[in-house]
């Protein structure tokens, strides 16, 4: 459903992922390739909600979440470094990542940068 053409229903798709928590945990993959190739801005920061409540990413994830930390996206990259962080030692490889976000000239995103730096 996430792939389905009409907005309002990858959007109630998406919700449903969400609210699901970890129970979604099989739909990783498939948020996943929705970040990269979605254009609408609401779809890509529910997934990355969706995402966040699963719970801590997989070590694999780590190199797409360091390209999310540099998004256009004001939530997709507050998101990223919320991941990141919730890693803990698995989430070292994105520490460059996370340290230039902490240079980002908005300050949410400096704030989980350097959060994500300390977790």
């Amino acid at each position: 459903m996430v792939n389905n053409k009409d907005v309002r229903i990858r959007t109630i798709a998406l919700e449903a992922i969400r609210d699901l928590g970890p129970a979604a945990n099989i739909a990783v993959q498939t948020l996943i390739r929705l970040l990269q190739n979605e254009p609408d801005d609401i779809l890509r920061k529910l997934a990355m909600q969706a995402l966040d409540r699963i719970g801590a990413p997989e070590e694999s994830d780590i190199t797409f979440l360091r390209g999310c930390l540099r998004d256009a996206n004001l939530d997709v990259k507050i998101q990223a470094a919320n991941l990141i962080g919730r890693t803990g030692t698995a989430g070292r490889p994105a520490i460059s990542s996370l340290t230039a976000a902490a240079d980002d000239r908005e300050p949410q995103v400096k704030i989980a940068a350097l959060k994500a730096i300390a977790a």
